[in-house]
């Protein structure tokens, strides 16, 4: 590892701000790369997981249960055998239940050998193994690691799971709804402001009280929609990963709907037609992504 840190350190770790580099040699050593931190070392064993290690001085804090577990089984002494580190790995591998979606690969090298068993989609039950000195006679090339394995349904979910960090139309889609929605909240303050102005001439005219629920319902869809696009985690752990509050906010703009829904019947069709289909997309788009009630 020590070679590795003297090659990496002409390179600008500065393009790792969410991501870590790990090493490891036949003698034991590791070493683990963030951003702005290299930390180095010599044990039996040393487990990690999604957290800034530099930023951690007692490991056993570190709030991930899985990450723990499999602590615990490396302090009870297994681990030696490969066996025993593929069930350490599979007991720090996660699936979760909205749709089986979770740890990607897991991967156990023996550099003493210089081999590498690789387990796919949180499944060790098959595992495919390469020799490193076969694969770097093969040359350059890139493998699809999903067809190395078996079928995996859930991965298949995840791959036709739609977000709009995986289909740019529909980034653009939301970015255009929230401009549009952005347009009639404008439009329906600039009518707030005037009938204001006409109260205070003593001359009002009619009630504004029918543009305060557009106005909210847009002010929460065009948070919303700034909070999934700049967090694509939301998507898989929810709203309220990023706040709990903000779980809460689909349900609170469902019950809005509602009553615009209610109010709206004495309006014009033309109203109605254009809400509609402004709100039923997008209520439609939270319910697929499991938004609509935390």
């Amino acid at each position: 590892v020590q070679e590795a840190r003297a090659f990496l350190k002409d390179y600008d770790a500065v393009l790792l701000p969410s991501s870590m580099i790990f090493l490891a040699d036949r003698l034991g050593g590791y070493l683990i790369i963030e951003n702005d931190t290299v930390i180095e070392g010599h044990d039996p064993w040393y487990a990690v997981g999604n957290w800034r290690m530099a930023s951690c001085s007692d490991p056993s804090t570190i709030p991930i249960p899985r990450l723990q577990d499999g602590r615990q089984l490396l302090l009870g002494g297994e681990g030696s055998t490969l066996e025993e580190a593929r069930d350490v790995l599979a007991k720090m591998a996660v699936c979760r239940r909205k749709m089986g979606e979770g740890t990607l690969f897991s991967t156990l090298f023996e550099p003493g050998s210089g081999k590498a068993h690789l387990y796919f989609y949180h499944d060790f039950n098959e595992v495919v193994s390469f020799d490193l000195k076969e694969e770097l006679a093969k040359g350059d090339r890139t493998v699809e690691m999903a067809s190395l394995f078996g079928p995996r349904p859930e991965y298949d979910r995840l791959k036709s799971y739609i977000t709009p960090f995986h289909q740019r139309w529909l980034f653009w889609a939301l970015i255009i709804l929230a401009a549009i929605v952005g347009v009639v909240v404008g439009s329906c303050l600039l009518l707030v402001l005037w009938w204001s102005f006409r109260f205070l001439r003593g001359r009002p005219h009619g009630s504004f009280s029918d543009l305060l629920l557009p106005i909210a319902m847009g002010t929460l869809m065009i948070m919303l929609i700034g909070v999934m696009l700049l967090n694509e985690g939301v998507f898989y752990f929810g709203l309220g990963d990023v706040s709990s509050w903000l779980a809460w906010m689909p349900a609170l703009l469902l019950l809005l709907v509602v009553g615009w829904t209610i109010r709206s019947k004495r309006s014009p069709g033309w109203n109605r037609l254009v809400g509609g289909t402004i709100l039923l997309p997008f209520l439609v788009l939270l319910g697929y992504w499991g938004m609509l009630w935390p």
